[in-house]
């Protein structure tokens, strides 16, 4: 009998587990809560990801968002900052450019993201211009987009993160 008790215990605290932020680990963090919601994005000349080790910076503009439908696709526009004025640069010497969705909250993420370099009309990848694909939310909530330069054994080796809402 204690044992179907702790039985019906147990399994009346599934569905509280599973959906929402986890009542057990607090993954509480006061700048998460102060995402983007949806396609919102900061002005077009704005720095919204800071690479402070690389001394960059990068803005995200949305091509496609992502839906229930399809997968979104966004641009990252990567600028050094030199002198006061940021000036378009690719990912510094030896290092490639990531992007990884994290749902901290929940402590997961979301499938891979693919990053690809933009040709112009040459065949020439367009300086600091990366496009990020197959960008999927699996569930509403707060995400984080986590842009990530990483070394040649994949290693980060610097790291920025834009939060994002997904209503």
């Amino acid at each position: 009998m204690m044992k179907k008790k702790m039985l019906c215990l147990v399994l009346s605290l599934v569905p509280q587990l599973a959906c929402g932020a986890s009542p057990l680990l607090n993954h509480r963090n006061p700048v998460r809560n102060q995402a983007l919601t949806g396609p919102t994005d900061p002005a077009p000349d704005s720095c919204s990801l800071r690479f402070e080790r690389a001394g960059m910076c990068a803005h995200l503009d949305w091509v496609r968002l992502p839906s229930e439908e399809e997968t979104g696709i966004f641009l990252l526009r990567f600028m050094r900052l030199e002198n006061g004025s940021a000036v378009p640069a690719d990912a510094p010497a030896g290092l490639k450019v990531a992007v990884k969705l994290w749902m901290p909250d929940m402590g997961h993420g979301s499938s891979p993201v693919k990053v690809v370099r933009p040709m112009n009309a040459s065949g020439i990848p367009e300086t600091g211009l990366y496009r990020a694909e197959e960008v999927h939310f699996v569930m509403p909530g707060a995400w984080e987009i986590r842009v990530i330069f990483k070394d040649e054994s994949g290693a980060p080796a610097d790291q920025a993160v834009l939060p994002y809402r997904v209503p």
